[in-house]
């Protein structure tokens, strides 16, 4: 789907327009893009996304592959008796140079062969760890439904069989595998829109810890280095009878919360969590681009600041690469955070401090970000939060333009006060 301007010929749109066409006459076409990073390591997420941009635009339904998933074999499904598959891209080396090739296949057989494992693929993406319990009442490892439990839930409109599947902590070697013996319902579907329970139940490798760095990974299948990880959560610390919780279901931040084993999450309000500040989400967030944004931020409360969440233009990988602050007065660096990347230990929207910092109430700050595309952007030179202002003194981007009102939808969150706990997504 990429596009090549430099070469004669390439245009963005010829797929792209046949493929909105196709969608507007009653076909159903669904589109499945690389993420994030090629089989070399090179990062087109700003190409890919422009094209699922353009696709949903004209209607057609678009995915990502999962993050730490290379999608390099191209694969057309036409009608259920069309095949075309093979390693061609399109672009100028392959169609005017061929130096890749495809493979055409005709064939009833072959076609839903490959429709089905497309369908797999597609739903798949849809399941996602929802809420897990690392220190319960009693014995972690007790008989269902005591002890540790992960809940997982689908977003998706088709249910999911989970069979085989596998969660891990964060050793390859303590697999916990989803059967029908082990799970709330007796069985391994993920209704869709629906919860699906998988509990320790005995199991004597797999365990989550209550202190202290931990994972909760889903594979689908055994071992992880020959399967596809399909979500991934760590977190530091835990409580007892507290569950880790995504608010809302499937697409929330995680937060310590009164367990909902089954049901819908929500946050319980008397949680003792340090304060926020957070510029919210920007009612317009284009136009946006990757740069370097410079300006003030005055917290009007004195904040514990353990990580930075960036805000990303709905469908993007939009992120923040690296963050510093500085007192405004002496020049002095406070803190500084660089992103882990799209397949680091959080959430690619997060930067995650190594060492929590305080800002101070009424005091000014300077600060750097860098951010990757695209970030939503406030278009102002200064905003009002609830818990004070945050000011633009520069914007450069990556063509060097410059600006004075691009401020970066951000939220530097603090760590549980309770215990210290903190919590990302990968």
């Amino acid at each position: 789907m990429r596009y090549y301007p430099g070469y004669t010929g390439s245009h963005s749109n010829m797929l792209l327009d046949d493929l909105i066409e196709a969608n507007k006459r009653g076909v159903d076409v669904k589109v499945m893009l690389e993420g994030g990073e090629d089989f070399l390591g090179e990062n087109f997420t700003e190409y890919q996304t422009k094209a699922r941009e353009y696709l949903e635009k004209g209607g057609v339904k678009v995915k990502f592959d999962g993050k730490g998933v290379t999608t390099h074999a191209k694969l057309i499904i036409i009608d259920e008796r069309v095949v075309i598959l093979g390693s061609t891209n399109w672009n100028y080396y392959s169609l005017d140079r061929n130096n890749e090739a495809s493979v055409l296949i005709k064939s009833n057989e072959a076609g839903i062969y490959y429709e089905n494992y497309f369908e797999k693929l597609w739903n798949q993406w849809d399941i996602k760890i929802n809420e897990f319990m690392p220190d319960s009442t009693g014995s972690d490892d007790a008989n269902m439904p005591e002890g540790e439990w992960v809940e997982l839930y689908n977003v998706g409109e088709a249910n999911v069989n989970v069979s085989g599947w596998v969660l891990y902590d964060s050793n390859n070697y303590h697999e916990l595998y989803i059967t029908p013996s082990n799970t709330n319902t007796g069985d391994t579907i993920v209704p869709a829109n629906g919860f699906l329970l998988v509990y320790r139940n005995g199991d004597n490798d797999f365990s989550l810890n209550n202190r202290g760095y931990e994972e909760v990974r889903l594979y689908d299948g055994y071992p992880p280095s020959r399967s596809t990880a399909i979500d991934i959560v760590s977190y530091t610390g835990s409580e007892e009878n507290k569950s880790w919780a995504r608010i809302p279901d499937g697409t929330g931040n995680f937060s310590i919360s009164k367990p909902t084993p089954g049901l819908k999450n929500a946050l319980n309000m008397n949680m003792n969590t340090n304060k926020l500040f957070d510029t919210n989400t920007s009612k317009n967030p284009y136009p946006s681009i990757f740069g370097t944004h410079k300006g003030t931020i005055t917290p009007n409360q004195t904040i514990k600041v353990s990580r930075m969440f960036t805000y990303s233009c709905p469908g993007t990988g939009g992120h923040s690469e690296y963050v510093a602050f500085f007192n405004a007065t002496t020049g002095d660096e406070i803190a500084n955070g660089t992103w882990s990347g799209y397949q680091g230990a959080g959430d690619y929207h997060y930067i995650v401090f190594e060492n929590p910092f305080l800002l101070k109430k009424d005091a000014t700050y300077n600060y750097t970000i860098c951010t990757g595309s695209y970030p939503q952007i406030h278009h102002t030179d200064n905003l009002s939060t609830p818990a004070g202002f945050i000011t633009c003194s520069e914007f450069i981007d990556s063509n060097g333009r410059s600006y004075n009102n691009w401020i970066p939808a951000i939220r530097l969150e603090g760590s549980y006060s309770a215990s210290n706990m903190t919590l990302s997504e990968i």
